[in-house]
């Protein structure tokens, strides 16, 4: 395969490419080529997922990357494995390495619960009551059918919401 010799699109440092695709020299000028700085964060400009999460395709790396991963990777270090990768600023499109830490699925969640990032209530896809009819339930002496029927859900709907199964953020007494 012959090599082609080609300048980096970020650093203008020229390299040798193995294809004819390759526009820069490594991925970390990749990166820096891909973001735009707005308040601090840098903002991936390529392929994003459904969250926002941006993707690259790194050297030496058959599958898509997350670049958020791959910044924290390049700018910061190793990625112990079974850690995210997380933001300070929970902006996903992000690829700030001073913006990201490591952490464990565990704290990731916690991060998010104390940001109030974390979909609770109503903000809960499966939610089909508010959180105003949440605590009117909870604080009513009426029977839990009765209740349902008035609602349009499941009596054990109501059950879990007093015993506190569902609808945790509410510490309503009654």
């Amino acid at each position: 395969m012959p090599v082609i010799v080609k300048s980096c699109k970020n650093c203008g440092t020229k390299f040798n490419a193995s294809c004819g695709k390759e526009e820069f020299c490594t991925d970390k000028c990749k990166i820096l080529f891909n973001v735009v700085n707005v308040n601090g964060c840098w903002i991936w400009q390529r392929s994003k997922d459904k969250d926002g999460y941006g993707y690259i395709k790194a050297k030496g790396i058959r599958s898509a990357y997350k670049a958020h991963r791959l910044s924290y990777k390049i700018f910061n270090g190793e990625i112990t494995d079974g850690l995210f990768v997380c933001h300070k600023c929970d902006n996903p499109s992000c690829c700030n390495p001073e913006h990201l830490f490591l952490g464990t699925a565990q704290e990731n969640k916690h991060d998010s619960i104390i940001k109030d990032r974390h979909a609770t209530g109503s903000r809960c896809h499966k939610s089909k009551i508010t959180k105003e009819q949440a605590i009117y339930i909870l604080k009513s002496s009426l029977s839990a059918p009765k209740l349902a029927s008035e609602y349009g859900i499941h009596r054990n709907s109501i059950y879990a919401l007093r015993s506190g199964k569902t609808w945790k953020s509410l510490n309503i007494s009654k």
